[in-house]
């Protein structure tokens, strides 16, 4: 029974049958009842009043048969609607359940009763679809908007639906891909038989589970294969029969390739650790476990498990004068949480020598900052200890060689041209010690231009990354005088990259002096014999007059003709 009032709508075109109705409802029940006669009125009763259910005669004045309906429901779907027929339109009545309508009723034959408990289901039934509606919206909803592959295929194997992951994943609008065959369309030709034979199967089964889970590839519109696992939901009738399946599916290809990445990198690792003899280690921080890799045993001579892999045989295979210092290394990084830590230590061979270990580690932590996880490598640093020293002695060697040249002043220049090493023949030529010029620009130390002198030399030098061609500079050295130096510069690299520019320069001052000296005194002998040759050239001119002279008044020349000059007959 009814306990709340319902607020009922009567369409009813016939006075008779709207009392009728009116006055079977007040039987009935806590039912409050307004009556109209006409589509229009029903419809804007509707619009301004609140109304749980309608009870509508198909045929009125403004419209007949299941156009009512239609307009009944598309204007306002969430009401439920009886519908009142009469005796002879009950199957066209009951076509009325199929367009929306909830239930009907048929003239002269329903009780007070009768009519109350259609009413009382059909707004449960309306309760009911729209709840189902919702239902199907939401999950729908979640179906086209979910980050994941959805698809729903017919009994036939034909696309019904497809969600916009799939679309945006395939590359197909959904205009073009609904209505195609699953299989012909998105399934490589290698599995495409294999994987319709199982489907086939599961259609023509009646006891076939409704979930099941599968997987095999799809390839996208322009012929990428993409690796897929899927989740697989049956939708049967009311008869059990198969009528369609729902498919989620998961894109595994990026993880895959991940994997097989990762377990490539791994292999690479493997490959490069034995091949470097480096060995690696993983410690859990909260449990205590320690792994030690086969190289990191055989690093020391040991077979992989032939010891404890435990803090205490690291530590009693680490020198006592080191242990200290690792340690301390280890939980520097660990209390001022620091990613990695590294240090060196000798670590006991299994025939008793040392060995040096490099170890470096990196600490991972939770989102709390605690860490949780050390993982690290050790290295064999035997040789490069040993290049080290090498190259230790070798530059000592060669600082001492620069500091002793004898005649050669050896300099070594940032870009700007600031001094960075001054030999001892720098000192003796320019009369600067190295504490005064060792953190000087040249320029500003031997007053040279700097754009043409050896600090614009020393840019391009550095900029280039090739020697300069020898050349000669005039520089003032610490007393004001002018030196004159032979230089060559040419950078000094470090890792690929100009870390300085050395320069060698010979004191040419001497020479440049004698040169000047001897130029000199060769123009002065020049101007010398301009004067003497121009006198000869003016007596042997008088001796042609005198003779010419004598000519003419008679007299014998004087003077006679040889090959060096005029002389006295």
């Amino acid at each position: 029974m009814l306990t709340e009032q319902v607020a009922v709508l009567v369409v009813e075109d016939s006075p008779m049958d709207a009392r009728f109705a009116t006055r079977a409802l007040h039987d009935a029940g806590p039912f409050s009842v307004h009556s109209v006669g006409t589509l229009a009125e029903c419809l804007a009763w509707l619009e301004a009043e609140a109304t749980d259910v309608v009870l509508l005669d198909l045929h009125l004045p403004d419209s007949a048969g299941m156009d009512t309906l239609a307009a009944v429901v598309g204007a306002h779907p969430s009401v439920p609607v009886v519908v009142v027929t009469g005796a002879d339109d009950e199957a066209a009545a009951s076509e009325t359940m199929r367009r929306g309508a909830q239930d009907y009723v048929v003239k002269g034959k329903f009780t007070p009763e009768l009519l109350a408990r259609a009413i009382r289901y059909a707004i449960e039934r309306k309760r009911f679809e729209q709840a189902l509606l919702i239902s199907e919206r939401k999950w729908r909803n979640v179906l086209v908007n979910t980050p994941q592959i959805g698809v729903s295929l017919d009994s036939a194997g034909r696309i019904v639906f497809a969600n916009a992951f799939f679309l945006e994943l395939t590359g197909w609008t959904e205009a073009e891909i609904i209505g195609r065959d699953w299989f012909e369309t998105c399934l490589p030709e290698d599995v495409r038989a294999s994987v319709r034979g199982v489907f086939d199967r599961v259609m023509a089964s009646r006891d076939t589970l409704d979930y099941s889970t599968y997987q095999n590839p799809i390839i996208t519109r322009n012929g990428e294969r993409r690796d897929i696992s899927w989740a697989n939901v049956l939708t049967r009738d009311g008869e059990g029969n198969i009528v369609d399946v729902t498919c989620l599916g998961v894109d595994l290809t990026d993880r895959q390739r991940a994997e097989d990445a990762l377990r490539l990198s791994e292999e690479r690792l493997q490959l490069v650790l034995r091949s470097t003899g480096v060995g690696w280690w993983d410690m859990d921080l909260t449990t205590g476990e320690i792994y030690l890799s086969p190289e990191w045993w055989r690093l020391l001579g040991y077979e992989y498990g032939e010891l404890p892999p435990t803090a205490e045989t690291w530590r009693s295979l680490t020198h006592p004068e080191d242990r200290d210092a690792a340690e301390r290394a280890y939980h520097e990084a660990l209390e001022n949480g620091l990613a990695t830590f590294e240090f060196e230590s000798r670590r006991k061979h299994r025939d008793g020598h040392w060995v040096p270990i490099l170890t470096r580690g990196y600490i991972s932590r939770d989102a709390q900052g605690i860490a949780v996880r050390a993982t690290g490598t050790a290295a064999d640093i035997t040789e490069q200890k040993r290049s080290r020293e090498a190259i230790a002695d070798a530059l000592a060697r060669f600082e001492s060689v620069i500091q002793t040249a004898p005649t050669v002043a050896i300099q070594t220049y940032d870009r700007d041209g600031t001094i960075r090493q001054w030999n001892r023949a720098s000192e003796r030529i320019y009369g600067f010690s190295a504490e005064q010029a060792i953190g000087v620009r040249i320029d500003e130390l031997l007053h040279e231009d700097p754009e043409t002198g050896c600090q614009n030399t020393i840019r391009r030098v550095w900029d280039r990354g090739v020697p300069s061609e020898p050349a000669e500079f005039e520089l003032k050295d610490a007393s004001g005088q002018t030196r004159w130096v032979y230089s060559c510069m040419f950078p000094l690299f470090e890792r690929g990259r100009v870390v300085l520019v050395c320069c060698m320069d010979v004191d040419i001052t001497d020479r440049k002096l004698a040169e000047a000296e001897a130029a000199r005194q060769l123009d002065e002998l020049r101007r010398w014999q301009a004067v003497i040759v121009g006198r000869e050239e003016r007596i042997m001119e008088l001796k042609r007059e005198v003779n010419a002279l004598c000519a003419r008044i008679g007299l014998e020349a004087p003077y006679g003709e040889a090959a060096q000059g005029f002389r006295p007959q």
